[in-house]
Formats: C-alpha cells, structure tokens, sequence
C-alpha cells in the first residue's frame, strides 16, 4: 500500500506541476501581460522568486501528503512496512527530483502556451506511470518525469532490505543533479532575455 501511494504520488507530479505553473503564467498574463515580470528593475529575482513560489508551495503540499499517509500507517493502522522517518525521506526523494519539471513546466507556459504545457504533462505522467513496468529498463533513468516515481520506489525497496542495482540509480541520481543545474543555469540565462509570450490555447 505505501509503495502504491508513493508511486502515485511521482506518477502525479508532472500533470500537477504542468498545471500549476500554467495557472501561475496566465495568473501574471491576467495582471498586465506579465509587466511585473518583464518591467521588473533586476528580472532574475523575479522570475526566480516565482519558480521557488512554485517549487516550495509544491514541497509543503508533498510533505503533508508523506508525512500524514506515514502517521496514519504506521501509528494508526501499525501496518506500515517501514519507520515514519522513511516518509521524511520520501519527501525529500519526491521533491528534489521533480525540481526539473519546475523549470520546464514554468518555461513552457511562459515561452508558449497553456495548452502544451497541460499535455506534455499529461503525456509525461502516463509514460511515468508506463516506465514503473518492464518497459522503463534501461531508459527510464534518461526521462525525467520517472525520477520521482522510480527513484522513490527503489528508496522503499531498499528500506525494506531488497538488493537493488546500485549502478542504475547512482547513474539516475548523476542525471538528476547534473540537468537540473544545467537546466537552472539555462532558465536564469533565458528568463533575462525574455520578451513575452503567450498562454492562450
């Protein structure tokens, strides 16, 4: 049961993210055609106050979700197959490895519209979902939007004492980090020389 519902949780993420970063760009197309972004004196701050907005609004959302699903398993239905302090660290798999559909999730709804935004989530969530199966060996670790779902299953099999292939997922964890940074460092270069956009269908 709590590999299910921390699965679900990943399988959600890139629809929830695309959603909620589509809603945070038209919020700011609807106050003046993103002037407070484009007018801003130092522009990065901006843009980078909007992705931590987002990130962190998301965090909290996920913390709560772990660490209430965790208390009610394992002191309430005591059947909870690992420690309440395993779902602290699920919250910390979930979220640092979905920073990446941040970026590009905000960076889509900015650049284009809401409409690809919603579907190349909606798109990344079923192949999240599909990469759980024996159709993600081998690759899943080069797709993002299996991260959080892949990489928190594995982090509760080896709670639970099963022996896991250390290669692949020190090689998706690599991954994780070195194109979030380059992702980040990219957002921060294009977020200066963006001139608006459009978030219409």
């Amino acid at each position: 049961m709590a590999e299910g519902y921390l699965q679900v949780l990943g399988i959600g993420f890139p629809f929830l993210i695309a959603l909620f970063c589509v809603m945070a760009s038209e919020q700011e197309l609807s106050a003046g055609g993103f002037q407070v972004l484009l007018c801003s004196p130092k522009r990065l701050p901006a843009f980078l106050s909007k992705l931590m907005f987002l990130f962190i609004a998301g965090a909290l959302a996920v913390l709560s979700a772990c660490i209430l699903f965790g208390a009610g398993y394992s002191f309430l239905l005591q059947q909870s197959p690992v420690s309440i302090v395993f779902y602290g660290k699920a919250f910390l798999i979930l979220s640092a490895s979905s920073f990446l559909l941040y970026i590009w999730h905000l960076f889509l709804s900015l650049r284009f519209n809401k409409g690809l935004s919603i579907g190349i989530g909606i798109t990344e969530s079923l192949i999240s979902a599909l990469f759980l199966t024996g159709m993600g060996e081998g690759i899943w670790y080069f797709t993002p939007c299996s991260w959080p779902s892949r990489l928190v299953t594995y982090a509760l099999a080896k709670e639970r004492g099963f022996i896991l292939m250390e290669s692949h997922i020190s090689l998706a964890v690599s991954l994780c980090i070195v194109t979030t940074i380059a992702a980040f460092l990219l957002f921060c270069f294009w977020s200066c020389r963006w001139e608006g956009g459009n978030t219409s269908d």
